[in-house]
């Protein structure tokens, strides 16, 4: 989206001033915005405002959500314990050994969006 937006102010220059387009790395853990500011992005790149633009997919099409201050700043990390059955793929004739690792990822990801979904956020 913003690359789009860059590319529209790019060919129309329909402005005056100074745009700088910020992509925000390690959105998701690895010290993000935070980051980028204590090592002096706005010192090399002064800004009068900033815009923060992020996808909410549960927004429904066509609408816009705005607010003043923080949004969507939040990270977590989840610690999942569980107990399954064991495999050996030297085994995999015994039927005692019978489990399909390629569903692994489909049973974590459903997990992860149970936890994200139905427990509270504390």
């Amino acid at each position: 989206m913003l690359l789009g937006a860059a590319r529209h102010l790019v060919q129309t220059r329909n402005f005056a001033g100074t745009v700088h387009c910020i992509f925000q790395r390690a959105e998701e853990g690895l010290g993000g915005a935070q980051r980028m500011v204590s090592e002096g992005l706005f010192t090399q790149f002064p800004c009068d405002a900033v815009y923060g633009l992020h996808n909410w997919p549960g927004l429904q099409f066509g609408t816009v959500g705005v607010r003043t201050g923080p949004m969507m700043a939040v990270m977590g990390a989840y610690v999942l314990l569980g107990q399954a059955g064991s495999a050996d793929s030297c085994m995999a004739h015994n039927p005692q050994y019978d489990f399909d690792d390629r569903l692994l990822p489909i049973g974590a990801s459903y997990w992860v969006s149970f936890v994200e979904q139905e427990l509270p956020l504390e």
